[in-house]
């Protein structure tokens, strides 16, 4: 016989991996978005990025168009063997979308598409735009804000250029350090004449 409040030890056996797999399901569908790698860069570094692209439906993705952020300035983007890439330019002719179509990405898979761009030269928030459409015909819209369920990924660029107080005293360090050798030098040359 059972008490009240308490469960027998089979019972709490099974239901640990039952709560574990209900907070695995959970995290699982909450990350299962379009994101972008690295999420953090260095302002006016050049940067690999990759661009991975969950299929969370139980048909095919057959084509993604991604929208690049302003600011960025893409330098070449990565063709994916099986799929046609069309590359999309602005009136001044920089590169400002693509659309991989034509391919596939599986139910439960994901593919990675590559980019290659120059950050801006200051801090910023960089919000990737995609449109994922699949073999029904239906697509999801990533570009919500963070806190929605199709949110944009984003890419957060850090300025990591010297203070320019830091950069004075260091050089002011360095001026007084070679005053000190130097003051030192002519110290230690007149013992040098006596024997």
């Amino acid at each position: 016989m059972l008490r009240r409040g308490r469960l027998a030890p089979a019972r709490r056996i099974s239901a640990v991996p039952g709560a574990l797999l209900l907070v695995q399901l959970l995290t699982a569908s909450a990350e299962a978005h379009v994101q972008v790698w690295p999420a953090e860069s260095s302002a006016g570094s050049t940067q690999l990025y990759h661009l991975s692209v969950p299929c969370e439906k139980d048909v095919p993705t057959v084509r993604v168009e991604v929208q690049f952020p302003e600011g960025l300035t893409v330098l070449q983007v990565e063709p994916i063997s099986g799929w046609s890439l069309s590359i999309g330019k602005d009136a001044a002719g920089h590169v400002s979308g693509a659309v991989w179509q034509g391919g596939a990405i599986l139910p439960d898979q994901l593919q990675e598409f590559g980019v290659l761009a120059a950050n801006p030269s200051g801090a910023a928030q960089l919000r990737w735009q995609a449109i994922q459409t699949y073999a029904d015909g239906s697509e999801v819209q990533w570009n919500g804000p963070p806190s929605s369920q199709q949110p944009a990924a984003i890419t957060r660029i850090n300025d990591t250029r010297p203070d320019v107080a830091l950069l004075l005293a260091g050089a002011a360090l360095v001026v007084a350090l070679g005053a000190l050798v130097v003051a030192l030098a002519g110290r230690i040359a007149p013992w040098r004449g006596r024997s």
